[in-house]
Protein backbone atom coordinates (compact mmCIF):
# COMPACT_ATOMS: atom_id res chain seq x y z
CA UNK A 1 0.00 0.00 0.00
CA UNK A 2 1.06 3.55 -0.69
CA UNK A 3 2.19 5.97 2.03
CA UNK A 4 -0.37 9.34 1.79
CA UNK A 5 1.78 12.30 1.16
CA UNK A 6 0.55 15.30 3.43
CA UNK A 7 -0.98 17.76 0.74
CA UNK A 8 1.18 20.94 1.76
CA UNK A 9 4.15 18.43 0.83
CA UNK A 10 2.53 17.63 -2.65
CA UNK A 11 2.39 20.67 -3.86
CA UNK A 12 5.63 21.40 -3.04
CA UNK A 13 6.05 17.87 -5.83
CA UNK A 14 3.64 19.37 -8.05
CA UNK A 15 5.53 22.85 -7.91
CA UNK A 16 8.73 21.09 -8.75
CA UNK A 17 6.95 18.77 -11.87
CA UNK A 18 5.65 21.59 -13.13
CA UNK A 19 8.82 23.17 -13.52
CA UNK A 20 10.65 20.05 -14.53
CA UNK A 21 7.97 20.02 -17.74
CA UNK A 22 8.47 23.22 -18.67
CA UNK A 23 12.31 22.91 -19.00
CA UNK A 24 11.75 19.73 -20.81
CA UNK A 25 9.44 21.63 -23.29
CA UNK A 26 12.12 23.97 -23.97
CA UNK A 27 14.33 21.22 -24.29
CA UNK A 28 16.72 21.53 -21.60
CA UNK A 29 17.20 18.66 -20.25
CA UNK A 30 19.80 19.17 -17.59
CA UNK A 31 17.58 21.20 -15.84
CA UNK A 32 13.99 19.30 -16.56
CA UNK A 33 16.14 16.33 -15.10
CA UNK A 34 17.09 18.56 -11.53
CA UNK A 35 13.70 19.65 -11.48
CA UNK A 36 12.18 16.23 -11.68
CA UNK A 37 14.02 14.64 -9.33
CA UNK A 38 13.44 17.41 -7.11
CA UNK A 39 10.09 16.24 -7.29
CA UNK A 40 10.44 12.92 -6.57
CA UNK A 41 12.45 13.93 -3.07
CA UNK A 42 9.55 15.79 -1.86
CA UNK A 43 7.18 12.52 -2.99
CA UNK A 44 8.85 9.57 -3.43
CA UNK A 45 5.86 8.39 -5.22
CA UNK A 46 5.29 10.77 -7.66
CA UNK A 47 4.16 8.55 -10.78
CA UNK A 48 3.89 11.64 -13.37
CA UNK A 49 7.49 12.69 -12.33
CA UNK A 50 9.20 9.08 -12.72
CA UNK A 51 7.65 9.33 -16.10
CA UNK A 52 8.37 12.29 -17.59
CA UNK A 53 12.32 11.28 -16.14
CA UNK A 54 11.85 8.33 -18.34
CA UNK A 55 11.37 10.07 -21.33
CA UNK A 56 14.26 12.21 -20.98
CA UNK A 57 16.63 8.94 -20.05
CA UNK A 58 15.33 7.85 -23.44
CA UNK A 59 16.32 10.74 -25.36
CA UNK A 60 19.30 10.08 -24.02
CA UNK A 61 20.07 6.73 -24.72
CA UNK A 62 20.05 5.70 -20.84
CA UNK A 63 18.26 2.72 -21.69
CA UNK A 64 18.99 1.12 -18.09
CA UNK A 65 17.95 4.70 -16.05
CA UNK A 66 14.86 5.11 -18.43
CA UNK A 67 13.81 1.39 -17.81
CA UNK A 68 13.51 2.12 -13.97
CA UNK A 69 12.13 5.14 -14.00
CA UNK A 70 8.89 3.90 -16.04
CA UNK A 71 9.03 0.92 -14.03
CA UNK A 72 8.45 3.02 -11.11
CA UNK A 73 5.90 5.21 -12.44
CA UNK A 74 3.99 2.44 -13.31
CA UNK A 75 4.48 0.66 -9.66
CA UNK A 76 3.47 4.28 -8.56
CA UNK A 77 0.07 4.21 -10.90
CA UNK A 78 -0.71 0.92 -11.97
CA UNK A 79 -3.90 2.10 -13.23
CA UNK A 80 -2.74 4.77 -15.05
CA UNK A 81 -3.37 3.23 -18.73
CA UNK A 82 -0.81 6.37 -20.52
CA UNK A 83 2.20 5.19 -18.04
CA UNK A 84 1.27 1.72 -18.77
CA UNK A 85 1.76 2.63 -22.54
CA UNK A 86 5.13 4.30 -22.58
CA UNK A 87 6.43 1.24 -20.38
CA UNK A 88 5.18 -0.83 -22.96
CA UNK A 89 6.84 1.10 -26.19
CA UNK A 90 10.11 1.23 -23.94
CA UNK A 91 9.83 -2.68 -23.42
CA UNK A 92 9.10 -2.97 -27.69
CA UNK A 93 11.94 -0.30 -28.35
CA UNK A 94 14.43 -2.51 -26.68
CA UNK A 95 13.13 -5.56 -28.68
CA UNK A 96 11.49 -7.09 -25.64
CA UNK A 97 8.17 -7.50 -27.11
CA UNK A 98 7.07 -10.70 -25.01
CA UNK A 99 7.59 -8.68 -22.09
CA UNK A 100 5.55 -6.21 -23.40
CA UNK A 101 2.54 -8.35 -23.72
CA UNK A 102 3.16 -9.81 -20.53
CA UNK A 103 3.15 -6.28 -18.84
CA UNK A 104 -0.12 -5.85 -20.40
CA UNK A 105 -1.50 -9.23 -19.58
CA UNK A 106 -0.80 -8.46 -15.99
CA UNK A 107 -2.85 -5.20 -16.36
CA UNK A 108 -5.81 -6.65 -17.94
CA UNK A 109 -6.11 -9.04 -15.11
CA UNK A 110 -6.29 -6.46 -12.59
CA UNK A 111 -8.69 -4.30 -14.06
CA UNK A 112 -11.39 -7.07 -15.60
CA UNK A 113 -14.19 -5.32 -14.43
CA UNK A 114 -13.08 -1.93 -15.70
CA UNK A 115 -14.38 -1.35 -19.05
CA UNK A 116 -12.86 2.03 -19.50
CA UNK A 117 -9.52 0.64 -18.42
CA UNK A 118 -9.75 -2.23 -20.72
CA UNK A 119 -10.71 0.56 -23.76
CA UNK A 120 -7.18 1.58 -22.94
CA UNK A 121 -5.78 -1.15 -22.99
CA UNK A 122 -7.37 -1.89 -26.02
CA UNK A 123 -6.11 0.84 -27.86
CA UNK A 124 -2.41 -0.23 -26.65
CA UNK A 125 -2.64 -3.19 -28.14
CA UNK A 126 -3.89 -1.80 -31.57
CA UNK A 127 -1.19 0.22 -31.06
CA UNK A 128 1.41 -2.19 -31.02
CA UNK A 129 -0.35 -4.40 -34.13
CA UNK A 130 -1.94 -6.53 -31.79
CA UNK A 131 -5.03 -7.99 -33.31
CA UNK A 132 -6.24 -10.80 -31.57
CA UNK A 133 -5.56 -9.24 -28.36
CA UNK A 134 -7.22 -6.39 -29.19
CA UNK A 135 -10.41 -7.48 -30.14
CA UNK A 136 -10.24 -9.90 -27.58
CA UNK A 137 -10.20 -6.97 -25.27
CA UNK A 138 -12.90 -5.02 -27.17
CA UNK A 139 -15.06 -8.08 -26.80
CA UNK A 140 -14.39 -8.36 -22.74
CA UNK A 141 -16.01 -4.27 -22.81
CA UNK A 142 -18.77 -5.46 -24.60
CA UNK A 143 -19.78 -8.29 -21.90
CA UNK A 144 -19.71 -5.88 -19.54
CA UNK A 145 -21.50 -3.09 -20.76
CA UNK A 146 -22.89 -4.20 -24.69
CA UNK A 147 -24.73 -1.23 -25.04
CA UNK A 148 -21.48 0.39 -25.28
CA UNK A 149 -21.34 1.72 -28.98
CA UNK A 150 -18.05 3.00 -29.11
CA UNK A 151 -16.31 -0.36 -27.96
CA UNK A 152 -18.84 -2.17 -30.98
CA UNK A 153 -17.12 0.58 -33.58
CA UNK A 154 -13.26 -0.39 -32.23
CA UNK A 155 -14.21 -3.83 -32.30
CA UNK A 156 -15.41 -3.65 -35.92
CA UNK A 157 -12.15 -1.86 -37.01
CA UNK A 158 -10.19 -4.50 -35.99
CA UNK A 159 -12.39 -6.75 -37.57
CA UNK A 160 -11.74 -4.68 -40.87
CA UNK A 161 -8.58 -3.17 -40.84
CA UNK A 162 -7.03 -6.05 -38.67
CA UNK A 163 -8.53 -9.15 -39.68
CA UNK A 164 -9.65 -7.78 -43.13
CA UNK A 165 -13.29 -9.61 -41.94
CA UNK A 166 -15.31 -7.16 -43.62
CA UNK A 167 -18.71 -9.44 -42.89
CA UNK A 168 -18.08 -9.29 -38.95
CA UNK A 169 -17.05 -5.23 -39.29
CA UNK A 170 -19.90 -4.63 -40.45
CA UNK A 171 -22.05 -6.39 -38.01
CA UNK A 172 -20.33 -4.81 -35.56
CA UNK A 173 -20.62 -1.16 -37.12
CA UNK A 174 -24.47 -2.13 -37.30
CA UNK A 175 -24.40 -2.55 -33.96
CA UNK A 176 -22.88 0.46 -32.53
CA UNK A 177 -25.48 2.00 -34.50
CA UNK A 178 -28.53 0.53 -33.18
CA UNK A 179 -26.92 1.88 -29.41
CA UNK A 180 -26.11 5.10 -31.00
CA UNK A 181 -27.42 6.00 -33.97
CA UNK A 182 -25.82 9.56 -34.29
CA UNK A 183 -22.60 7.98 -33.92
CA UNK A 184 -20.70 9.51 -37.11
CA UNK A 185 -17.75 7.28 -37.06
CA UNK A 186 -19.48 4.10 -36.92
CA UNK A 187 -21.81 5.63 -40.26
CA UNK A 188 -18.93 6.61 -41.74
CA UNK A 189 -17.16 2.70 -40.92
CA UNK A 190 -20.35 0.99 -42.21
CA UNK A 191 -20.24 2.99 -45.30
CA UNK A 192 -16.00 2.03 -45.75
CA UNK A 193 -17.12 -1.62 -44.86
CA UNK A 194 -19.99 -1.91 -47.17
CA UNK A 195 -17.64 -0.34 -50.19
CA UNK A 196 -15.53 -3.69 -49.48
CA UNK A 197 -18.43 -5.97 -49.43
CA UNK A 198 -19.05 -4.91 -52.97
CA UNK A 199 -21.93 -2.66 -51.65
CA UNK A 200 -20.58 0.10 -53.50
CA UNK A 201 -23.49 2.31 -54.23
CA UNK A 202 -24.74 2.01 -50.84
CA UNK A 203 -21.30 3.05 -49.49
CA UNK A 204 -21.49 5.95 -52.02
CA UNK A 205 -25.15 7.30 -50.59
CA UNK A 206 -23.78 7.00 -47.26
CA UNK A 207 -20.92 8.69 -48.01
CA UNK A 208 -23.23 11.32 -49.39
CA UNK A 209 -25.27 11.73 -46.33
CA UNK A 210 -22.27 12.52 -44.13
CA UNK A 211 -20.64 15.38 -46.51
CA UNK A 212 -22.28 17.84 -44.52
CA UNK A 213 -21.02 16.79 -41.13
CA UNK A 214 -17.76 18.20 -39.84
CA UNK A 215 -15.25 15.14 -41.28
CA UNK A 216 -16.00 16.23 -44.59
CA UNK A 217 -12.76 16.06 -46.20
CA UNK A 218 -11.69 12.74 -45.16
CA UNK A 219 -15.22 11.49 -46.25
CA UNK A 220 -14.25 13.18 -49.32
CA UNK A 221 -11.22 11.32 -49.71
CA UNK A 222 -12.19 7.77 -48.71
CA UNK A 223 -15.08 8.31 -51.36
CA UNK A 224 -12.42 8.82 -53.75
CA UNK A 225 -10.51 5.53 -52.91
CA UNK A 226 -13.67 3.75 -53.16
CA UNK A 227 -14.54 5.08 -56.73
CA UNK A 228 -11.03 4.24 -57.75
CA UNK A 229 -11.04 1.20 -56.18
CA UNK A 230 -13.55 0.64 -58.11
CA UNK A 231 -11.86 1.29 -61.98
CA UNK A 232 -14.10 4.96 -61.52
CA UNK A 233 -10.95 6.68 -62.43
CA UNK A 234 -12.29 9.91 -63.79
CA UNK A 235 -14.49 10.44 -60.58
CA UNK A 236 -12.18 8.91 -58.00
CA UNK A 237 -9.08 11.55 -59.09
CA UNK A 238 -11.19 14.32 -58.87
CA UNK A 239 -11.34 14.53 -55.16
CA UNK A 240 -7.72 12.85 -54.29
CA UNK A 241 -6.20 15.87 -53.58
CA UNK A 242 -8.51 15.93 -50.13
CA UNK A 243 -5.87 13.39 -49.07
CA UNK A 244 -3.57 16.38 -48.27
CA UNK A 245 -6.78 17.40 -45.38
CA UNK A 246 -6.65 13.94 -44.46
CA UNK A 247 -5.47 13.56 -40.87
CA UNK A 248 -3.26 10.88 -41.92
CA UNK A 249 -1.43 12.04 -44.20
CA UNK A 250 1.59 15.15 -43.95
CA UNK A 251 1.11 17.61 -46.28
CA UNK A 252 4.31 19.29 -48.11
CA UNK A 253 4.78 23.18 -48.81
CA UNK A 254 6.25 24.45 -51.78
CA UNK A 255 6.28 28.29 -52.60
CA UNK A 256 5.55 27.70 -56.16
CA UNK A 257 2.03 28.02 -57.83
CA UNK A 258 0.49 24.99 -58.64
CA UNK A 259 0.63 23.16 -62.80
CA UNK A 260 -2.71 23.16 -64.33
CA UNK A 261 -2.35 21.58 -67.17
CA UNK A 262 -1.58 24.10 -69.77
CA UNK A 263 1.96 23.76 -71.64
CA UNK A 264 4.32 25.79 -70.00
CA UNK A 265 7.34 25.62 -73.12
CA UNK A 266 10.52 27.14 -71.79
CA UNK A 267 9.58 26.88 -68.06
CA UNK A 268 10.45 24.73 -65.09
CA UNK A 269 7.71 22.16 -63.80
CA UNK A 270 8.68 20.61 -60.34
CA UNK A 271 6.85 17.03 -59.57
CA UNK A 272 7.46 16.08 -55.81
CA UNK A 273 7.29 12.48 -54.24
CA UNK A 274 4.98 11.84 -51.64
CA UNK A 275 3.54 8.61 -49.57
CA UNK A 276 5.57 5.25 -50.46
CA UNK A 277 8.27 3.51 -52.38
CA UNK A 278 5.45 1.86 -54.39
CA UNK A 279 3.30 4.98 -54.65
CA UNK A 280 6.49 6.90 -56.05
CA UNK A 281 6.71 4.31 -58.48
CA UNK A 282 3.41 3.64 -59.96
CA UNK A 283 2.70 7.50 -60.25
CA UNK A 284 5.80 8.08 -61.99
CA UNK A 285 4.22 5.92 -64.91
CA UNK A 286 2.83 9.38 -65.72
CA UNK A 287 5.72 11.19 -66.03
CA UNK A 288 6.78 10.62 -69.77
CA UNK A 289 3.20 12.39 -70.42
CA UNK A 290 3.81 15.25 -68.07
CA UNK A 291 6.91 15.93 -69.95
CA UNK A 292 4.67 15.72 -73.05
CA UNK A 293 1.80 17.50 -72.13
CA UNK A 294 3.65 20.16 -70.26
CA UNK A 295 6.53 21.14 -72.83
CA UNK A 296 7.99 22.34 -69.45
CA UNK A 297 11.78 20.81 -67.87
CA UNK A 298 10.83 18.89 -65.71
CA UNK A 299 12.44 18.13 -61.93
CA UNK A 300 11.65 15.03 -60.17
CA UNK A 301 11.82 14.85 -56.51
CA UNK A 302 11.78 11.30 -55.05
CA UNK A 303 12.56 9.46 -52.37
CA UNK A 304 17.01 8.79 -52.44
CA UNK A 305 15.98 4.91 -52.75
CA UNK A 306 14.76 5.63 -56.22
CA UNK A 307 17.26 8.50 -57.66
CA UNK A 308 19.72 6.19 -59.43
CA UNK A 309 16.89 3.74 -60.90
CA UNK A 310 14.24 7.42 -62.07
CA UNK A 311 17.60 8.95 -63.67
CA UNK A 312 18.28 5.88 -65.79
CA UNK A 313 14.97 5.88 -66.45
CA UNK A 314 13.91 9.24 -67.29
CA UNK A 315 16.88 10.89 -68.95
CA UNK A 316 15.48 13.74 -70.08
CA UNK A 317 14.02 15.06 -66.47
CA UNK A 318 16.00 16.35 -63.79
CA UNK A 319 16.15 13.66 -60.67
CA UNK A 320 17.02 14.75 -57.37
CA UNK A 321 16.76 12.39 -54.47
CA UNK A 322 15.86 13.68 -51.13
CA UNK A 323 15.53 12.12 -47.51
CA UNK A 324 11.88 12.64 -47.42
CA UNK A 325 11.81 13.46 -43.68
CA UNK A 326 14.44 16.48 -44.48
CA UNK A 327 13.08 17.15 -47.83
CA UNK A 328 12.69 20.94 -48.69
CA UNK A 329 14.02 23.67 -50.77
CA UNK A 330 17.42 22.98 -49.58
CA UNK A 331 17.24 19.43 -51.31
CA UNK A 332 16.69 21.27 -54.79
CA UNK A 333 18.93 23.85 -55.53
CA UNK A 334 20.60 22.54 -57.97
CA UNK A 335 17.53 22.14 -60.04
CA UNK A 336 17.98 26.24 -60.24
CA UNK A 337 14.36 28.60 -60.91
CA UNK A 338 11.39 26.57 -60.21
CA UNK A 339 8.11 28.04 -62.16
CA UNK A 340 5.48 25.79 -61.23
CA UNK A 341 4.84 22.22 -59.05
CA UNK A 342 3.10 19.59 -58.42
CA UNK A 343 2.59 16.40 -55.90
CA UNK A 344 3.43 13.37 -58.04
CA UNK A 345 -0.39 11.94 -56.77
CA UNK A 346 -2.10 14.71 -58.55
CA UNK A 347 -0.71 13.34 -62.40
CA UNK A 348 -3.18 10.50 -63.11
CA UNK A 349 -5.95 13.09 -62.69
CA UNK A 350 -4.80 15.10 -65.98
CA UNK A 351 -3.19 11.43 -67.41
CA UNK A 352 -5.79 8.04 -66.34
CA UNK A 353 -9.25 9.33 -65.90
CA UNK A 354 -10.38 6.20 -67.75
CA UNK A 355 -9.00 2.53 -68.02
CA UNK A 356 -8.41 2.83 -71.77
CA UNK A 357 -5.87 5.55 -70.78
CA UNK A 358 -3.54 3.17 -68.99
CA UNK A 359 -0.80 2.34 -71.62
CA UNK A 360 -0.01 -1.10 -72.26
CA UNK A 361 3.63 -0.83 -71.39
CA UNK A 362 6.15 -3.16 -71.53
CA UNK A 363 8.01 -1.74 -68.34
CA UNK A 364 9.14 2.30 -68.06
CA UNK A 365 11.58 1.66 -65.01
CA UNK A 366 15.40 0.78 -66.56
CA UNK A 367 17.51 -1.29 -64.40
CA UNK A 368 21.10 -1.04 -65.05
CA UNK A 369 22.36 -3.51 -67.81
CA UNK A 370 25.80 -4.78 -66.58
CA UNK A 371 24.02 -5.47 -63.11
CA UNK A 372 21.27 -7.35 -64.48
CA UNK A 373 24.09 -9.13 -66.47
CA UNK A 374 25.56 -9.95 -62.98
CA UNK A 375 22.72 -11.31 -61.58
CA UNK A 376 21.65 -13.55 -64.57
CA UNK A 377 25.15 -15.03 -64.01
CA UNK A 378 24.22 -15.14 -60.57
CA UNK A 379 20.98 -16.97 -60.99
CA UNK A 380 22.31 -19.43 -63.40
CA UNK A 381 24.92 -20.80 -61.38
CA UNK A 382 22.02 -22.22 -59.30
CA UNK A 383 21.03 -24.80 -61.76
CA UNK A 384 18.61 -25.55 -64.18
CA UNK A 385 14.82 -24.44 -63.31
CA UNK A 386 12.65 -21.06 -62.97
CA UNK A 387 14.47 -18.69 -61.00
CA UNK A 388 11.70 -16.96 -58.75
CA UNK A 389 11.53 -14.00 -56.28
CA UNK A 390 8.94 -14.25 -53.22
CA UNK A 391 8.14 -11.66 -50.52
CA UNK A 392 5.42 -12.46 -47.78
CA UNK A 393 5.40 -9.23 -45.62
CA UNK A 394 4.16 -6.28 -46.09
CA UNK A 395 2.79 -2.30 -44.93
CA UNK A 396 2.49 -1.21 -41.93
CA UNK A 397 -0.02 -1.69 -38.68
CA UNK A 398 -1.97 1.42 -40.44
CA UNK A 399 -1.66 -0.34 -43.95
CA UNK A 400 -3.16 -3.75 -42.68
CA UNK A 401 -0.07 -5.64 -42.18
CA UNK A 402 -1.51 -8.40 -40.73
CA UNK A 403 -4.27 -9.06 -43.26
CA UNK A 404 -1.94 -8.92 -46.36
CA UNK A 405 1.44 -10.71 -44.81
CA UNK A 406 1.34 -14.77 -44.87
CA UNK A 407 4.14 -15.91 -42.62
CA UNK A 408 7.04 -18.16 -44.85
CA UNK A 409 6.15 -21.25 -42.71
CA UNK A 410 2.62 -21.01 -44.57
CA UNK A 411 4.28 -20.85 -48.07
CA UNK A 412 5.69 -24.66 -48.53
CA UNK A 413 3.36 -25.56 -51.31
CA UNK A 414 4.66 -23.25 -53.43
CA UNK A 415 8.58 -23.40 -52.05
CA UNK A 416 8.26 -27.47 -52.61
CA UNK A 417 7.61 -26.61 -56.16
CA UNK A 418 9.85 -29.19 -58.27
CA UNK A 419 12.98 -27.49 -59.93
CA UNK A 420 12.19 -24.06 -58.34
CA UNK A 421 14.71 -22.14 -56.83
CA UNK A 422 13.45 -19.43 -54.69
CA UNK A 423 15.16 -16.23 -53.73
CA UNK A 424 13.76 -13.62 -50.89
CA UNK A 425 13.20 -10.11 -51.94
CA UNK A 426 11.98 -9.49 -48.40
CA UNK A 427 13.31 -6.17 -46.90
CA UNK A 428 12.72 -6.17 -43.05
CA UNK A 429 14.88 -8.66 -41.09
CA UNK A 430 14.20 -12.41 -42.08
CA UNK A 431 16.80 -14.08 -41.13
CA UNK A 432 15.32 -15.81 -38.62
CA UNK A 433 11.78 -17.12 -40.78
CA UNK A 434 14.81 -17.97 -43.48
CA UNK A 435 16.46 -20.43 -41.18
CA UNK A 436 13.35 -21.92 -39.70
CA UNK A 437 11.74 -23.07 -42.83
CA UNK A 438 15.18 -24.37 -43.98
CA UNK A 439 15.48 -26.21 -40.61
CA UNK A 440 11.76 -27.57 -41.04
CA UNK A 441 11.09 -28.29 -44.41
CA UNK A 442 14.51 -28.40 -46.10
CA UNK A 443 13.89 -25.68 -48.60
CA UNK A 444 16.45 -23.24 -49.12
CA UNK A 445 15.73 -19.34 -50.02
CA UNK A 446 18.26 -17.59 -51.23
CA UNK A 447 19.09 -14.28 -49.69
CA UNK A 448 21.22 -11.61 -51.14
CA UNK A 449 21.34 -8.93 -48.71
CA UNK A 450 23.45 -6.25 -50.90
CA UNK A 451 20.21 -6.73 -53.66
CA UNK A 452 17.65 -5.38 -50.96
CA UNK A 453 19.95 -2.83 -49.04
CA UNK A 454 20.22 -0.94 -52.69
CA UNK A 455 16.59 -0.61 -54.26
CA UNK A 456 18.74 -0.24 -57.78
CA UNK A 457 20.30 -3.25 -57.15
CA UNK A 458 17.11 -4.94 -56.04
CA UNK A 459 15.83 -3.42 -59.72
CA UNK A 460 18.45 -5.00 -61.36
CA UNK A 461 17.91 -8.27 -59.34
CA UNK A 462 14.05 -8.65 -59.78
CA UNK A 463 15.10 -7.53 -64.07
CA UNK A 464 16.90 -11.15 -63.93
CA UNK A 465 14.68 -13.52 -62.40
CA UNK A 466 11.70 -15.62 -64.51
CA UNK A 467 9.04 -14.09 -62.35
CA UNK A 468 7.77 -12.78 -59.11
CA UNK A 469 5.30 -14.20 -56.34
CA UNK A 470 4.43 -11.71 -53.97
CA UNK A 471 1.71 -10.19 -51.59
CA UNK A 472 1.26 -6.73 -51.42
CA UNK A 473 4.39 -4.71 -51.26
CA UNK A 474 6.38 -2.13 -52.86
CA UNK A 475 7.75 -4.95 -54.95
CA UNK A 476 4.87 -5.70 -56.80
CA UNK A 477 5.19 -1.62 -58.05
CA UNK A 478 9.27 -2.48 -59.08
CA UNK A 479 8.62 -5.56 -60.69
CA UNK A 480 5.48 -4.31 -63.18
CA UNK A 481 7.07 -1.30 -63.84
CA UNK A 482 9.86 -3.21 -65.12
CA UNK A 483 7.74 -4.80 -67.22
CA UNK A 484 8.19 -8.10 -65.41
CA UNK A 485 6.04 -11.24 -64.27
CA UNK A 486 4.05 -10.75 -60.92
CA UNK A 487 2.02 -12.65 -59.35
CA UNK A 488 0.34 -11.17 -56.48
CA UNK A 489 -1.41 -12.60 -53.39
CA UNK A 490 -3.80 -10.27 -52.78
CA UNK A 491 -5.94 -10.41 -49.18
CA UNK A 492 -9.59 -9.82 -49.08
CA UNK A 493 -9.79 -6.18 -48.67
CA UNK A 494 -6.57 -5.38 -50.61
CA UNK A 495 -5.77 -1.62 -50.40
CA UNK A 496 -7.20 1.00 -53.66
CA UNK A 497 -4.49 0.30 -55.84
CA UNK A 498 -5.25 -3.20 -56.24
CA UNK A 499 -8.84 -2.66 -57.31
CA UNK A 500 -11.77 -4.89 -55.67
CA UNK A 501 -12.38 -7.00 -58.46
CA UNK A 502 -10.09 -8.90 -61.45
CA UNK A 503 -6.78 -10.34 -62.20
CA UNK A 504 -5.32 -7.75 -63.25
CA UNK A 505 -3.46 -3.97 -62.27
CA UNK A 506 -4.33 -1.39 -65.36
CA UNK A 507 -0.66 0.01 -63.71
CA UNK A 508 1.14 -3.26 -64.98
CA UNK A 509 0.13 -5.41 -67.97
CA UNK A 510 2.58 -7.86 -67.11
CA UNK A 511 1.19 -8.27 -63.07
CA UNK A 512 -1.34 -10.79 -62.40
CA UNK A 513 -3.46 -11.21 -58.74
CA UNK A 514 -4.31 -14.33 -56.95
CA UNK A 515 -7.17 -13.52 -54.38
CA UNK A 516 -8.67 -14.12 -51.55
CA UNK A 517 -12.22 -15.49 -51.61
CA UNK A 518 -12.35 -15.23 -47.72
CA UNK A 519 -10.73 -13.32 -44.89
CA UNK A 520 -7.67 -15.22 -43.96
CA UNK A 521 -8.24 -18.08 -46.39
CA UNK A 522 -4.53 -17.80 -47.73
CA UNK A 523 -4.04 -21.62 -48.12
CA UNK A 524 -6.34 -21.59 -51.09
CA UNK A 525 -4.69 -18.92 -53.00
CA UNK A 526 -1.12 -21.22 -52.19
CA UNK A 527 -2.82 -23.40 -53.88
CA UNK A 528 -3.88 -21.68 -57.02
CA UNK A 529 -0.29 -20.23 -56.90
CA UNK A 530 1.34 -23.42 -56.87
CA UNK A 531 -0.85 -25.37 -59.43
CA UNK A 532 -0.26 -22.23 -61.53
CA UNK A 533 3.22 -22.67 -61.60
CA UNK A 534 3.70 -26.25 -62.24
CA UNK A 535 1.51 -25.32 -64.73
CA UNK A 536 4.12 -22.56 -66.30
CA UNK A 537 7.00 -25.27 -65.80
CA UNK A 538 5.27 -27.56 -68.13
CA UNK A 539 4.71 -25.13 -70.69
CA UNK A 540 8.29 -24.28 -71.06
CA UNK A 541 9.04 -27.82 -70.91
CA UNK A 542 6.68 -28.32 -74.02
CA UNK A 543 8.00 -25.04 -76.04
CA UNK A 544 11.53 -25.64 -74.80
Amino acid sequence: MMATVPEGVQSEADVCYRQGMAEKAANDLESALAWLEQAIGHDPEHAQAYAALGEIYQQRNDWTEADYCLRMALRCCPDSAEILHKLVRHCVALGNRPEALAILKQAEDRHLDSGAFLSQLALIYDHLDEIEPAIGIWEKVIALNPQDASAHNNLGLQWHYGKGDVDKAIASFSRALEWNPGLAEARFNLCQARADAGEVEEALAGFESLLAEASQDEVRFHRSVVLLKNRRFGEGWRDYHFRWRYRATQPRHFPFPQWTGRPCAGQTLLVYGEQGLGDEIMFASCIKDIQEQSAARVVLECNIRLEKLFRRSFPEVTVIGAARAQAGLEDLTEAGPIDFQLPIGDLPAFFRTEEASFPQHQGYLKPEPERVAFWSQRLAALGAGPKIGISWRGGQGKTRREARSIPLREWFPILATEGAHFVSLQYTDCRDELEAVSSEYGVGIHHWQEAIDDYDETAALVAALDRVVTVCTAIVHLTGALGRPAWVLAPRIPEWRYLASGDTMPWYPSVRLFRQGRAEDWPAVLERVRCRLRRAEMETVMHG
